[in-house]
């Protein structure tokens, strides 16, 4: 989950852009177009591919244009496009969102395709996975699961129970190698220890059971393995769990048969089900079915049909499963697997594994699952807590939402709507009169006239900042008087609102507290270290001048995302830089706020002082040396000559450059999200970034309504800070020293 840098602005813009195609249709084909999407990257697009194109040749019903999304915009794009009637005929994806999309009409009932014959050519356990209410909704192609990587130089053989597990761990860890690395501090990565202990997320009517006591068990053996032995990395993520295995870092890994094209020949490699545990339990990890879906809007239901036939018939599974390395769903494909292909002992494995996995919950309620947890996951592994406090706060979330769930949205009244749209069209239509009665109409006509030439030049950007700025800005306040719910929208009035500074949450000056500390924190450290530096580097006798003030300039010319990921690493309590530089052995700086805090206040200090020195810069070149000589001369010191000629002359500078910096600092979400992610436990959370979670990782089908109110807030008290800010600023600009 990852790693998701997407907003809803966002989505809607990736509706109409493709990244890839198969093959373009030629424009005189007379065949109807079928679209078929999908997240496959490497060996697994492929194959998909290739069997599409040879499709396209000899099929003559229609032909299909197969696009590849980016996985993690994937999931967002198809909820943004197919309501709207836009997106795909068909796409695979995981079963998971089943019951989102099929609440909101996303996907269509396939009852008619998964008749016996088909369900009776299918690996066992795969059809429950796609039922909702009682309907299947998809047609399984493959599954996947995460089971035990071994480097068998290191690890020979498969350790049958969590206590040989355990001894193959201890034994090759040590000198910058770890005996086993998953990403613990994810539940996916967790649920094996779960569901071995006994554990589990529902009970039998759908209530959250989060804090159950062999759900504590489970952490607390993660506890074992990451504090207590030792021989787990304290921080993880994918792409680091890849790197260790691939280097030979790392003994054992947990991972799934998406990674086989990024470890390769690397090392000597086996795959095998995951252990038992001492008493003889099989570890269980979530089973994700990659199935193929029909687009609720689709008006080409009877093609899309023969489409899904044929990506779950022998050919394309053969295919998927010989040339992609996928684990298909088919039965009769494994018999042409063989047993010359080197894929074929790992695929094995992971069919064995299939076994002993536990479908993904693909209900609503499942969606607020997965961060709360992950919190939970993080206090208790990185603060050491006991399990039972942050899974207790976990299990309250998440038995929040399936209240909301099961009691729908409190409904405004119709009268209360009426009221609304009446005060919106008359607040807009007095704030037009009040503009044409203090111009003046005759005046606007006879400029209007005298000034075509300059509006035609302007329109087309008037144009484009009316449809990408103005019109999302105001569906966006609009919003946040409404509850959104699987696609549909009811109007609530004042109710997000309210439940934001009077009612339920709880979080919000909290949050907003952070907030402004950050900001304060940032913007005086831009502009202490931005004045300083701006005054060395003016110094005439400075060698290399030109130079320095090129390589200063370096953080604020690359992306910020990037230098956010970069500081990340370098945070890393085992492996980061900044450990190693201080000589601090083992220490996370995500596992305390205030660590935390200063990771994201270094990070966001390296990214934002070249602006202000810039500025600084800049405003220095405009004030003359007779000040300083005359100064000098009346016997100044250099302190003096600071305060009483540049620090004035240089305010009226600044103050624009500080209310812009002040903005963007208070929004700044990459920083956030991508160095701390908000932990521990959403304590370093700012306003943006609690009303990014609101609309991806909380509510059923998105909480858009109440994050729309969260930005409404936060775009007040942005217009009121830059109001005053302003004022001081136009009377800062009058000083003279």
């Amino acid at each position: 989950m990852g790693e998701r840098l997407v907003a809803l602005v966002l989505v809607l813009a990736l509706v109409d852009a493709p990244t890839a195609a198969a093959q373009e249709p030629t424009g005189d084909d007379p065949r109807p177009e079928v679209v078929l999407w999908h997240a496959y990257r490497a060996r697994e697009q492929e194959a998909l591919e290739r069997f599409v194109l040879e499709l396209n040749q000899k099929e003559t019903r229609f032909r299909v244009t197969v696009l590849a999304v980016p996985y993690d915009a994937y999931l967002d794009k198809i909820t943004a496009a197919i309501p709207r009637g836009r997106g795909p005929d068909v796409f695979v994806a995981a079963h998971d969102t089943i019951g989102d999309w099929a609440e909101a009409k996303t996907i269509d009932v396939v009852d008619d395709l998964l008749d016996p014959s088909l369900v009776a050519q299918l690996q066992p356990g795969l059809v429950a996975a796609v039922l909702y209410r009682g309907h299947a909704y998809g047609v399984p192609l493959a599954f996947k699961s995460v089971a035990l990587w071994r480097n068998t130089a290191l690890v020979p053989d498969a350790p049958a129970t969590l206590a040989e597990l355990e001894a193959a761990a201890k034994k090759n860890t040590g000198d910058g190698r770890y005996g086993l690395v998953y990403e613990n501090r994810l539940f996916y990565f967790h649920a094996p220890f779960l569901f071995g202990f006994g554990g589990g997320i529902f009970d039998d009517t759908g209530r959250p059971t989060l804090d159950a006591a062999t759900n504590i068990e489970s952490v607390r053996y993660a506890q074992r393995l990451a504090r207590e032995l030792a021989v787990v990395p304290q921080e993880t993520n994918g792409a680091l769990v890849t790197s260790l295995f691939v280097e030979g870092k790392a003994a054992m890994i947990l991972n799934g048969p998406w990674a086989l094209g990024d470890v390769g020949d690397a090392v000597p490699l086996a795959v095998s089900p995951l252990p038992k545990t001492n008493d003889g339990r099989p570890l269980k990890p979530f089973l994700s079915v990659e199935a193929a879906f029909i687009s609720g809007k689709t008006s080409k239901r009877a093609l899309a049909v023969e489409l899904v036939r044929a990506l779950a018939g022998p050919e394309c599974s053969r295919r998927r499963l010989v040339e992609g390395a996928q684990p298909v769903a088919l039965r009769a494909a494994w018999d042409d697997l063989g047993d010359s292909s080197k894929d074929a002992p790992i695929l094995r494995a992971f069919l064995a594994q299939q076994q002993d996995a536990i479908p993904t919950p693909n209900t609503p309620a499942m969606k607020s699952v997965w961060s709360p947890f992950d919190l939970a996951l993080g206090a208790s592994l990185g603060q050491g807590l006991d399990p039972a406090q942050p899974l207790a706060e976990a299990q309250a979330k998440v038995a929040a939402v399936v209240h909301a769930i099961e009691t729908g949205p409190q409904r405004g009244s119709r009268s209360g709507f009426i009221i609304f749209v009446v005060v919106t069209v008359a607040l807009l239509g007095g704030a037009v009169v009040i503009g044409v009665l203090r111009y003046g109409t005759r005046r606007l006509v006879r400029d209007a006239v005298r000034q075509k030439a300059a509006y035609l030049y302007t329109a087309p950007a008037m144009i484009g900042m009316g449809l990408l700025v103005f019109v999302p800005f105001a569906v966006g306040i609009g919003m946040g008087f409404f509850e959104h719910t699987w696609g549909s929208y009811t109007f609530v009035g004042l109710e997000n609102f309210r439940r934001i500074l009077a009612g339920g949450d709880s979080r919000f000056f909290t949050t907003l507290g952070m907030t402004v500390l950050w900001t304060a924190s940032n913007v005086f450290l831009h502009v202490v270290i931005g004045v300083f530096l701006a005054l060395l580097l003016s110094q005439a006798r400075l060698r290399f001048r030109a130079l320095y003030r090129v390589l200063f300039i370096v953080p604020w010319a690359v992306p910020n995302y990037i230098t956010a990921l970069i500081w990340k690493g370098m945070f890393h309590p085992e492996l980061g830089a900044i450990n190693q530089a201080l000589g601090l052995t083992g220490f996370s700086w995500m596992n305390e706020t205030w660590s935390a805090f200063l990771a994201n206040l270094i990070t966001n200090t390296w990214l934002g002082f070249p602006f202000m020195m810039v500025i600084a810069l800049g405003g220095l070149t405009s004030i003359p040396n007779d000040l300083y000589e005359a100064a000098a001369l009346d016997g100044a010191s250099a302190w003096q000559r600071f305060t009483s000629i540049t620090l004035p002359l240089l305010l009226p500078t600044l103050a624009p450059a500080i209310v812009l910096g002040t903005v963007w600092t208070f929004n700044m979400f990459n920083v956030i999200y991508l160095v701390s992610g908000g932990a521990p436990q959403g304590k370093t959370d700012i306003l943006i970034t609690e009303a990014f979670r609101w609309a991806f990782e909380r509510g059923q089908g998105g909480a858009f309504g109440y994050a729309a109110a969260y930005s409404a807030l936060v775009f007040l008290m942005l217009v009121g800070y830059t109001t005053a800010a302003n004022r001081v600023a136009a009377k800062v600009a009058e000083v003279r020293p």
